[in-house]
This record gives structure tokens, sequence and C-alpha cells, in this order.
């Protein structure tokens, strides 16, 4: 692979404090990738030079993405990137502690059944004694808002005691540096200025205080939460819509170990000593510059990593620190050193990152320089980390995990990469259920980095009945999985659909499965196109955030259901949607329904987007990956049928997630509904009820 530049994003060099010696440790807590409070990082890290953690319970795989087609562990490796550029922002070390994110949640009792109640604190505990923070605060409370932050609450107050409790997970206690502790305060955010009910401990002035850095904390936490790209938080900054929520941030203090003096405006009141020790103010800039020849790299490969200076220095000294099993041997090299380092035969894979997304709690450089050097006639130490990955020699991966199969063959395309330095070839097998065929072949690769696409094919017997089948598909020393999947779906001929497509294809493979004509609408389509060609057209989800075109040519729409469309809108966001894109105006509201397994009533049995030309029965809503339906609608008008209702448990049915409007001689319909992770998945029942949904304009 190409050589690259290790960038070291933040080096702090101190004198470790002696045994009597302390630093002041602050830990932030949260559910999820952008709710950590970095304001208040960023201020106590470069005011005062604390010691700052931040600590992420998932990776945020549950959310959605507004930059690409990436969901659930892809998009956990997006987002984990997106946070690790934030923290290095604020100057916090951050961890995660890699519960599953699986969406919205309203309760904690939802939030724990699937995380479990005691894990749940368990490694909060052992963060808390791995770390050892004086000082806890989050976000969240234990009581409102998304079930996840209400479970991250109820972890914090059970944790914040338990950690010194030596019967409470001892195991725990056989790890190095892993000891009882308890920390002496813990602090919850209080949002509303405006709440005359709660009294606030502390507040913090994070927009007040100039930095070291130049900025404010505020300027700092504003900056970091706009690496969050894939949550649309760039545009959010961009708008100046947090900016009310950081001018300063106010806490109460919630749990404390003894009773300390109170400070109002700062967490450590009642906590300083005098033999207190502070991090740099400003970030300390490493003097060296850490150059490895590849990053990815194979078991046993030979790679070099040169050691230079970007500052003048003199009598460079380096140590090189690396993982048990692997060798280096230093080169003969003018004004820089220089190592050549074997890879151990029996090293850990890192790569492809999603399947290892899971497996620490942070991200670990493998190798590590230490330095020492004198600039400008004093004496520095310096140790820089080196992030490179290891991966099998070639990685083999799918363009889907789920396919449809039916009585004919079927294609599923892979690709191989080669991480190997040198050229490669191997054979493709898939490994199918007994009975059927397979057709095989081989692969060649030139170089490093290069890739090989094809297909194999997989032949099922005729007659198989509908079901879910496993296949893999494998290259010598790596497999990828699938899922195969056996339904009909019927679908009225001759149609033809125009797709306002956002993020991705789903809508668009999903008519390739049911063999529909369709295209993707572009700008010119939506502003003179002749749209009554289309028997329906379907409104991807959020495509009022990503497509302006759309917004402006919205009216355009309208007129074409007038004269006899059918316009499917997907599900829009509350801040993206205005009344006036539907014909007969209703608004957005932020009311979801979580459980994907929540029962379903059909309030119209006879209506044809239930009959026709699929049958749909209480087994088309089993299976349903996330959620069911998220940002419903409010304030609905008469001219809307309600078609199906559902809730939550202990909640009331909520039945605007499938409307439908007669709107001119045409038709109007608007779901909440998830249906594109649905059909992502390939669900039959999401299959056979969208075939009905288009299948309405045969009906008009």
């Amino acid at each position: 692979m190409r050589k690259i530049l290790t960038t070291v994003f933040l080096v702090i060099t101190f004198v470790l404090p002696s045994f009597a010696q302390h630093l002041p440790t602050l830990m932030n807590l949260s559910a999820h990738p952008d709710d950590e409070d970095g304001a208040t990082l960023a201020y106590y890290r470069y005011k005062y030079g604390v010691k700052t953690y931040s600590v992420c319970f998932t990776r945020g795989e549950g959310g959605q993405n507004e930059i690409g087609p990436e969901l659930y562990a892809d998009l956990g490796v997006l987002r984990t990137v997106e946070t690790e550029r934030a923290s290095h922002i604020i100057g916090s070390e951050l961890y995660f502690l890699n519960f599953v994110d699986f969406g919205f949640s309203k309760t904690a009792k939802e939030t724990f059944d699937i995380w479990g109640k005691d894990e749940t604190v368990a490694r909060l505990v052992y963060i808390i004694r791995k770390l050892k923070p004086d000082v806890l605060f989050t976000n969240h409370d234990s009581t409102s808002g998304h079930g996840n932050h209400q479970a991250v609450g109820i972890a914090a107050l059970e944790a914040f005691s338990l950690a010194a409790n030596p019967s409470y997970h001892p195991e725990q206690l056989k790890e190095p540096g892993v000891g009882l502790f308890q920390p002496k305060k813990l602090f919850m955010r209080v949002f509303s200025q405006r709440d005359t009910s709660v009294k606030v401990d502390v507040i913090i002035p994070v927009s007040a205080d100039m930095l070291p850095l130049g900025k404010t904390a505020t300027q700092l936490a504003v900056e970091a939460l706009a690496q969050h790209r894939t949550q649309g938080m760039d545009k959010i900054v961009a708008n100046g819509r947090f900016g009310r929520f950081l001018d300063s941030t106010r806490y109460v203090l919630v749990r404390e170990s003894a009773k300390f003096e109170n400070d109002p405006n700062d967490f450590f009141g009642g906590l300083h000593t005098p033999d207190e020790i502070h991090l740099p103010l400003i970030p300390y800039r490493p003097a060296l510059r850490i150059d490895a020849s590849d990053s990815i790299l194979v078991r046993n490969q030979k790679f070099t990593i040169e050691v230079d200076h970007s500052a003048p220095i003199s009598h460079l000294q380096t140590v090189i620190r690396l993982p048990v099993g692997w060798t280096s041997s230093k080169l003969d090299e003018k004004n820089k050193d220089a190592y050549r380092i074997v890879v151990g035969s029996n090293a850990q894979f890192t790569y492809p990152k999603v399947r290892h997304l899971y497996e620490t709690f942070r991200t670990e450089p493998p190798i590590t320089v230490d330095a020492s050097f004198d600039r400008s006639g004093k004496e520095e130490h310096e140790s820089d980390p080196v992030f490179i990955d290891i991966a099998p020699a070639q990685t083999i991966s799918l363009s889907s995990a789920v396919y449809r199969i039916e009585d004919e063959p079927l294609k599923i395309p892979y690709l191989v990469k080669n991480y190997f330095p040198n050229k490669s070839a191997g054979r493709v097998t898939a490994l199918v259920p007994k009975g059927w065929e397979v057709v095989n072949n081989d692969f060649v690769i030139g170089r490093e980095d290069s890739i090989y696409t094809d297909s194999v094919t997989v032949i099922p017997p005729h007659t198989l009945p509908e079901g879910n089948y496993s296949a893999e598909v494998c290259i010598n020393g790596d497999t990828a999985r699938a899922t195969l999947k056996k339904f009909n779906v019927l679908v009225s001929p001759g149609l033809n659909v125009g797709i306002v497509q956002s993020y991705d294809d789903v809508f668009s493979r999903a008519l390739d499965e049911i063999k529909v004509k369709h295209r993707l609408l572009v700008q010119k389509d939506l502003v003179s196109g002749d749209l009554q060609q289309y028997s329906a057209i379907v409104i991807d989800i959020r495509a009022y955030l990503v497509r302006p075109d759309l917004v402006k040519n919205n009216a355009r729409l309208l007129d074409y259901v007038k004269k006899g469309g059918l316009l499917i809108v997907m599900y829009q966001k509350t801040e993206d949607w205005r009344p006036e894109y539907a014909p007969y105006p209703f608004s957005i509201s932020r009311n979801r329904i979580t459980y994907e397994n929540a029962p379903v009533t059909v309030l119209s049995p006879e209506h044809p987007i239930f009959n026709a030309p699929n049958k749909i029965t209480p087994a088309a809503w089993e299976g349903w990956v996330q959620e069911r339906s998220l940002y419903m609608p409010s304030n609905v008008p008469i001219q809307y049928e309600r078609l199906i209702s559902a809730a939550d448990p202990g909640e009331q049915q909520l039945d605007t997630g499938l409307l439908l409007a007669s709107y001119g001689e045409g038709k109007y319909l608007y779901t909440s509904y998830v249906w594109y992770r649905e059909l992502k998945e390939l669900n039959e029942g999401a299959y056979r009820i969208f075939a009905n949904m288009i299948s309405l304009a045969a009906k008009k």
C-alpha cells in the first residue's frame, strides 16, 4: 500500500506524577456519539489542564445516515471515526462501551431488555475502576428522553458507588490497573434555563473565557459537533441551531461520596489539593514525523517505519515498542532513524473495520515510537503512536447480506480485495444447502490494493419451498455470509415508476426485484419533464432535505397527482417538512413506534392496499428490524384516510403512519413506516405491501 504519514492528533507530554501527586480527572458519559458534553470537556481540558475522558455507550450504528447508504455496523464504523475526530478537537480521551445501538427507544426498560441491566452497570463500573475519574457528568438523566439516555443515567447512579464495592464483579479486579475506586461527584445536566423548579448546583461559563488555544470552549464544541456529518450535525451547526445550548452548561449534583464544599462554577469545588498537577493548556506539538511504508498489513509482512523530525532537534534516540511476536531491526539511515519491522505470524486482525468494531473499548496504536532528543538546548521526551491495521491476505465481501431467490440461477456479486504485497490468485467457492448446484470461479489480482469483482452462481432446486436459506462465499482464509430468501410478490402489470432518490438505491433495487420498470428522476425531470408518463412516483426518505430541486418543484408533483398520478412519500423528518408539501397540509411530529414487533391493526381491511395484488395477512408485519414508524404526521385533516394503527407497549394507538387521500384525479400516499429498512432486509411482508402501494396506480 502507498506510503502514509501517521497523523498524531494529540500528544501530551508532562512529568508523570509521583505517588503523592494527583491529576484531576473528569469523565463524561454519553449514550451515542453525538451526545457528549463537548463544551464542558473542552473547558476543563484547556482552561485547567484536567485529564478528560469521553465514554460513549454505543457506536451509533442504529442512527440514520445523511451522507450515504451505510447502516448498522457499517454506519458504526463511520460514526466511530467521526467521534474520534470530535474528541481530538475537544481534547478528551475516547472510550466506547460497545452496547448495540438498536434505534430510538422510549424507555430504559426496553434498553435494558436488550443491553442487560447488570451488564450495562458492570461495563461502566469497569471503566470507572480502570480510568479512576474524580468527577462524572452526563447530558442524560434517569427519567426523560431517549431510553438509551435514561439507561445511561440509571447506570451512572448505580455505578457511582458500586465501583468501590469489592463484592461487585470482583473478577474485574484481577486485571492489572483495574482496582476499586470511588468517584467523588456525579453531575447531570439541566437543559431548560427557564425551569425554576430545579436547583442548579454548578454553571460552567463555557462561552465566556477565551482558552489558550485562541477559542472558547463553545467554539471548540461546535467544531467537534460538526464532525458528526452522518447525523447532519454539520448542517445544524451551520444553521446556528445549537448556540442557545452552549452559552453556559448547567448541572445538578446527584451523587457525592462525602460532603464537599460547593463551588457554583467548578465541578471540583472542595476537591482541589496542594499536590495537584495539570496537563499543558496547549497541546504539545510533536517534534517528530512518523512515516510508515504501509497502513494495512498482513501477517509476516515486512515494512519500514522512518522517524524524521519536523522541528530542529539533535541527539535523537528512538525505541520502537511492538506487539508480542513482532520483530524489528534498525536500518542505517542518515539524519533519521529507520526500522525494518516484521508483522507477527499471529497478529490480531483489525481490518476490515466493520468486522472488528466491537472488540475493544478504544482504538489503540499497535506500535509506539518512544523518543528522546534535545530541542533548544533542552532534553525532551516524546511518545508517538503509529496506527496501522492488520488484514487477511485477501478479503471477500458481498454487495448485500441478503438476496432473493427464485426457481432460476442466482448470481451473487462479490469483491475480493488484496492486501498481500504481491500478485495473488485463488478460487471463490460457495457453500449452499444440499441439493443446490454452484458454479465457482477463480480470481487473479495483479498487485496490492487491487480488487477483483465477479459473481458466483448458485442454482436452487426446482419447486424450492418459500423460506430462508444460508450461503457462504469463500476464499482461502476469508468468508462472507448471506441469507437467501424465497418469497412470491405479485404486482400489477404495466407499471412505470419514477423515484426521487435521496441517500441510497433501496427503492430502485426493490423495484428491480419485482421487475417493475422505473427511472430515477433528476432535476430536469422535476423542472420540465413529463411526469404523467409515470404510473407512480416515490419520494425517498429525507428527500426534502437533500433534494432542493424537489422543494422548488413540489407544486409540479402535486399537479401530477391532480391530473391522475400516484405520489408515494416516504417519511420526512420534522424539521425538513413544510405542511404545504402535501395537497392537504399536515405537520410532522416526533411521535414514533420504536418496537419493531408492535402489533399493527389494519383499520380498513377491505382497502385495495391490503388485498391486491397481494393479500396482506398478519404475517406481513413479522420480522421487522429496528422500529415500526417514526416522525409521524400530526394535525392531519379529514381528507386523509388512516389505514393502519400501532402503538408501543402501554401507549395510545398512533394511526397517522399510513395516510391516503384522493386529490383531483389522483392519489397521495404518505407513510412514516420504515419501509426502506425492511426492503433493504428483503422482508417479504414489506415487499408485498410496497407492491400493493405502487399497484394503487392501476386502480384509479
